[in-house]
């Protein structure tokens, strides 16, 4: 995603979900069982982004902290 200057903006795993609760939302009111199918795609895209966006391992600050300097450790803390 890129915000209005070019720059790439990450979303949250959070924004994901919101995305797929508003894709939700139009599947409830699609007027076609296709654009039904459609809406219930996008949602399920949304879900699978928020997933793998909350699987990314972070670095931990403790360890940045410890290591910096360090490019041998690449210790990684997974989790918020």
């Amino acid at each position: 995603m890129t915000d209005a200057l070019g720059t790439c903006v990450v979303a949250s795993a959070e924004e994901y979900r919101a995305y797929a609760d508003e894709c939700l939302g139009w599947a409830k009111t699609a007027r076609t069982e296709t654009e039904r199918q459609i809406f219930l795609q996008m949602a399920q895209t949304w879900l699978r982004a928020a997933v793998l966006h909350g699987a990314r391992p972070r670095r931990s600050t403790k360890t940045a902290k410890h290591n910096r300097g360090s490019d041998d450790d690449q210790s990684f803390n997974v989790g918020p």
